[in-house]
């Protein structure tokens, strides 16, 4: 599918109480904030690509309100190492990196390194469907979590 889909309002389902009530509950961690809500297109999905890509201008929290400044520089410059929590409610077991991608039309955070295995091992996240991802500190490291929710625009597509 070419044309860009709209992500529609911000979902608040139970996969979103689930995830909270799991990192604030049980892994303790705190400073939860919604970072982008988008749709997987087939670029997110290319393996040769490996990598989430969130334009910057589509993000609902702007960067330093989840980034500290020194965690911005780096993220500019090399990356940064950080953990995830995937749809099993765990954290993923290998590190995806953080990294600022300049490009012609909007600046880009992508999760690299390991995002292919990721996607394997999270069920759910495939092409068209809708993600948020969420940025949460645990022990003060930048950790995120990546959930599948339902998409609003399917809904009112059959309409």
């Amino acid at each position: 599918m070419s044309k860009k889909m709209k992500c529609g309002p911000v979902v608040n389902d139970d996969s979103i109480v689930r995830l909270k009530r799991f990192i604030t509950g049980e892994m303790y961690g705190l400073d939860m904030k919604l970072v982008i809500q988008k749709v997987l297109y087939e670029s997110d999905m290319k393996k040769d690509q490996n990598r989430l890509n969130m334009p910057i201008k589509q993000l609902v929290t702007k960067p330093h309100e989840f980034l500290t400044d020194d965690e911005i520089r780096m993220v500019d410059k090399d990356g940064i190492e950080v953990r995830v929590v995937g749809s099993m409610m765990q954290m993923y077991a290998r590190p995806l990196w953080l990294k600022k991608w300049p490009m012609k039309k909007s600046d880009n955070y992508v999760l690299k390194t390991n995002w292919n295995n990721f996607v394997v091992d999270n069920e759910g996240l495939k092409k068209e469907t809708m993600i948020q991802v969420w940025a949460f500190r645990k022990d003060r490291q930048l950790c995120f979590a990546i959930v599948h929710v339902e998409r609003t625009d399917a809904v009112n597509d059959a309409a």
